[in-house]
Formats: C-alpha cells, structure tokens, sequence
C-alpha cells in the first residue's frame, strides 16, 4: 500500500494550483530519503531544504554513486506515490443521487542522476529529480480530492575533482510555507 506526498525544489518545474480556502496540504512524511551505495561510493549528491527559522533540516535527499560516466535511477517516493484523484462525477437524472467514482493514481518520483568524468579531472554532475512535497487535499461539496505537488529540479554541476560542485536556491513556495531555502551540492569522495 502507498502513501501520499510532495517535494520542493532549485531549479523548479511544478504542477502546483493555488490553495482554496477549503484545501489542506499534507506533507511528505519521508523527510530524509537516502539512494545508491555508499559503501562503494566515488561520490555523493546532496539537496537540503531549511524550514522557516533558517535552521532546521526539513527535508534531505542523498544520492552515493559508484562509477563515472554512468546514469543511475532511483524512485524518490517509493512508499507514498499512491493517492485517490476524483475522476468522474455520475449524477442520476431520475433520483437527483450523485456519485463520485475515484481513482488509485501513482506519482512519478523517478529521478536520474548522470555523472560523466571530463577532461583535467573535471566532473560534469546532470540532475533530473522528481521530488514529492506533499498533497493539496481539496474538499467540494463534501467530496475530497487529492493533488500530487511534484517538484522536478534540472541541474547541472561542473567540478574539480578536488573540489565539490555547489549551487543554492531560496526558490521555496511561500504558500505553503514548506521550507526558507534550499541546497544542493556534489561531493566527491
């Protein structure tokens, strides 16, 4: 059985409406979410997303590969991708009864992280990640209704061997109040 859930993100493709009064946002519960193999790690991704007081870590991805010059997949909601979306409402003319039929949906948290190992020791780091928030519930007429809030973050990181790839971004969604900013970065081990 699935949960449900939303991600935030840097460089940020998102799907997200804006909260109604009767809607409610739960919360991706998988806080830290850790992929690959560390043990035979050649290098680390990092994302960090801050809450509000700037301090806390509300949220941390961390992604250990192994090779160079490879693409590597992971599922970044693997437990709570499954949510009901309302699909069809059936109204019977002769009795007035409505119905409201639902629909077992699926998010797409599948992510792929590239890294390709350049000339001078250079490391090219390509970033494709599908991040789950949370969900907007949404209530109608007594009816509810889930929303995926998926972030997709393309980055890029070029690096020295020596020294790891950074970037940072405060591109949080102020409406939901998730998170202040947000980090992300390479290490190479």
């Amino acid at each position: 059985m699935y949960r449900t859930l939303c991600l935030s993100g840097l460089l940020v493709l998102s799907g997200c409406a804006s909260m109604e009064k009767n809607d409610t946002f739960v919360p991706n519960p998988e806080k830290h979410i850790v992929r690959g193999d560390k043990e035979n790690a050649v290098g680390a991704y990092y994302y960090l997303a801050k809450g509000i007081d700037e301090k806390t870590v509300e949220r941390s991805i961390t992604i250990y590969f192994s090779e160079f010059n490879k693409s590597y997949q992971y599922d970044l909601c693997p437990e709570f991708k499954g949510y009901n979306a309302l699909k069809t409402k059936i109204t019977d003319n002769s009795t007035g009864n409505v119905e409201y039929i639902h629909e077992e949906m699926q998010v797409d948290c599948m992510s792929t992280l590239t890294v390709a190992e350049k000339k001078n020791n250079h490391v090219l780091v390509t970033l494709d990640m599908k991040r789950l928030d949370g969900y907007r519930v949404s209530f109608q007429n007594g009816v509810e209704d889930h929303f995926p809030i998926v972030t997709e973050t393309k980055t890029s990181f070029m690096g020295h061997k020596s020294q790891p790839g950074y970037t940072k971004t405060s591109s949080a969604d102020p409406s939901f109040n998730i998170f202040s900013s947000e980090v992300s970065y390479v290490t190479l081990f």
